[in-house]
């Protein structure tokens, strides 16, 4: 849907429908940014792995931390371009428990660790240069501007969805006219229903942790 049929929308729901409008186009250009980069961060809507300037990671011989795109929430897969098999998931504590002196290891990178959202490490380091290929979940590539031309990046069935959030950041607008929080906190508990629950930093931390974490066998480097 272009964001100006979910803006009408909006007005119509919050019986906004008279100009002077109580909020203006940029207000909701603006709840509707908002709203998508949370369902993003909520749900991970947009899973990329064909963005070149996100997706693709030049490895450098020797190197093992790289810094992401910021719009990467986490990384769900790596593969090295001279590799058969993806990269094995696994974080800091792992290794320091299972693979002695881990950070002077290099040769064939076997695992990454994705801690942070915009951070990549690859254990070993790489011996060679060459190109690492992700799968992410991401944030959208464009803010939305323009209400005529634009619509939010995520599948288009969450649309309605970024509705709840728009309306709840609204009603939140410091004004006599517009300012109810019994109604911001009853579209957020809406909009948490569909999309699930604010991620807080220690779940984040967590959620990124998690996924495929695994113990690494070492054939090769001696252990």
């Amino acid at each position: 849907m272009l964001l100006r049929a979910l803006i009408n929308e909006c007005r119509s729901d919050v019986d906004d429908l008279v100009e002077d409008y109580l909020w203006t186009d940029d207000d909701w250009t603006a709840y509707f940014n908002d709203a998508v980069n949370e369902a993003c961060s909520r749900a991970h809507l947009l899973i990329d792995g064909t963005t070149a300037s996100i997706c693709q990671v030049p490895i450098v011989a020797g190197t093992g931390l790289y810094t992401l795109d910021s719009r990467v929430l986490a990384v769900k897969r790596v593969k090295l371009s001279d590799q058969t098999i993806p990269l094995t998931q696994s974080t800091w504590e792992t290794l320091d428990a299972t693979v002695l002196d881990w950070e002077n290891l290099t040769g064939d990178p076997k695992v990454f660790v994705n801690e942070s959202k915009t951070e990549l490490l690859l254990v070993p380091k790489p011996a060679v240069s060459d190109t690492a290929y992700l799968r992410v979940a991401r944030l959208p590539l464009v803010v939305m501007t323009d209400p005529d031309n634009h619509s939010p990046e995520i599948p288009e069935e969450y649309h309605r969805g970024l509705m709840l959030w728009a309306i709840s950041r609204a009603y939140l607008k410091n004004d006599e006219d517009t300012l109810n929080l019994r109604k911001s906190q009853m579209y957020e508990a809406k909009f948490t229903a569909k999309f699930g629950p604010s991620v807080s930093a220690k779940a984040e931390k967590m959620r990124q942790r998690t996924p495929r974490d695994a113990r690494v066998r070492w054939r090769g480097f001696g252990f």
